[in-house]
């Protein structure tokens, strides 16, 4: 444990791997490995973040969508922080539940289907999609914006927030 701090320190994930393989006989073995520090997750040698990590994350990204959303509404910290933040509480949820997930939008869609239809979260799949367009178009402005109404959009984000942070506990 105490290599895995220094090294988690120092960023190596080299040492990590000589560590895990040393201590499960090859890195061949370690396949399906999954450990878990304080907010990281070591899983087959690759550090990820931990859901409670992901769930501050998405926490972080609320505040701002809830300062966002009033009048005058600021469409592009609405779109692309209640995107950001919702992408982290699928995250969350994912990572708690054992889910493996992507970098790409579509995987985290995928992610929000699973997760509602296995352990009853929110249905967020058509919301993602909507703010992944809200978010392009803010920071793009090469895509028509979806039509969403502020203040439903920041409750709905809330709520999902509200909902994995009970799943994560």
């Amino acid at each position: 444990m105490l290599l895995i701090r220094m090294a988690h320190r120092e960023n190596s994930n080299s040492q990590i791997k000589v560590w895990l393989a040393e201590c499960h006989g090859g890195l061949n073995e370690l396949v399906g490995l999954r450990l878990a520090f304080g907010d990281w997750t070591i899983e087959n040698t690759v550090m990820k973040l931990g859901a409670k990590r992901h769930l501050e994350l998405a926490k972080r990204h609320l505040e701002k969508v809830q300062n966002a959303w009033d009048s005058p509404t600021d469409w592009s910290d609405l779109a692309i922080y209640g995107f950001y933040c919702l992408e982290q509480a699928v995250m969350a949820a994912a990572t708690e539940s054992g889910l493996r997930g992507r970098k790409q939008h579509r995987d985290k869609v995928q992610l929000a289907n699973t997760l509602h239809k296995k352990n009853g979260l929110p249905d967020i799949a058509k919301l993602l999609t909507h703010l992944h367009r809200a978010q392009k178009y803010a920071s793009y402005g090469d895509v028509k914006p979806p039509p969403l109404d502020p203040q439903d959009l920041a409750s709905e984000i809330e709520e999902y927030v509200e909902a994995v942070t009970e799943f994560v506990r």
